[in-house]
């Protein structure tokens, strides 16, 4: 979503998606990683520091695929 940064509710249903997803597969190494258009509010900072969640925002993606010579993430529209 846009306008809005992510809450711990958020992030508990993918530390859940995340157990989940290990259940059936058995992964050795299983990386969680958050796109935050918005970026994150406290609680939920703190929550993923917990948990060694990765986190980007809109504008870290941007950038990276600036670097990489790709085109920007769309814009979202109403």
């Amino acid at each position: 979503w846009e306008g809005r940064k992510v809450e711990p509710s958020a992030v508990e249903r993918l530390l859940e998606q995340a157990e989940e997803l290990n259940k059936r597969k058995g992964l050795d190494i299983l990386r969680v990683w958050l796109f935050a258009h918005d970026g994150v509010t406290k609680k939920a900072d703190a929550l993923m520091r917990q948990h060694n969640i990765l986190w980007s925002t809109r504008a870290d993606l941007d950038a990276l695929l600036t670097l990489a010579k790709l085109r920007k993430l769309p814009t979202f529209s109403d």
